[in-house]
């Protein structure tokens, strides 16, 4: 596998995670992760497929509408894996307002053909956040009024 290859199904790969998680989606997650996947974030590790899809079904109802943007991702070939760092910012309406912030992903993928992959390791890291209050958050974004 070539860098080209390599980052063609990081980016599909992280673009079906993001699919998942914002849209709620626990068969997109499902397909996404590994059996024995492990996921790394300030709350502690997450071992196995199940274990992780339990993770999001709690996380699903403590947000109304979300979105996570992905940018500047770097994905190398390593063996038959790859490694690949994102940055990420994302936003998260609440019943008091909306939660900004921004951070870093880094996987483990293993391409599984057809230009896709599973997800084997995944660490977050989020080095900011921030809740401002609907009032301000409506004048930012508009439609943002209702958790939806």
């Amino acid at each position: 596998m070539n860098r080209t290859q390599a980052d063609l199904i990081a980016r599909r790969t992280i673009a079906r995670y993001r699919a998942g998680v914002d849209g709620k989606d626990r068969e997109t997650l499902a397909a996404v992760f590994a059996d024995d996947a492990v996921l790394h974030r300030a709350g502690g590790s997450v071992e196995g497929k199940e274990a992780i899809l339990g993770f999001y079904s709690d996380y699903f109802p403590t947000v109304g509408h979300a979105r996570h943007f992905i940018g500047t991702t770097l994905a190398e070939p390593d063996g038959d894996r790859i490694v690949a760092s994102s940055v990420f910012s994302f936003l998260h309406v609440l019943d008091d307002g909306v939660r900004f912030g921004w951070g870093d992903y880094d996987h483990v993928i293993v391409p599984t053909g057809d230009d896709d992959g599973v997800i084997v390791e995944k660490t977050i890291r989020v080095h900011a956040t921030q809740v401002v209050p609907m009032a301000v958050a409506a004048r930012l974004l508009p439609g943002a009024g209702g958790r939806g």
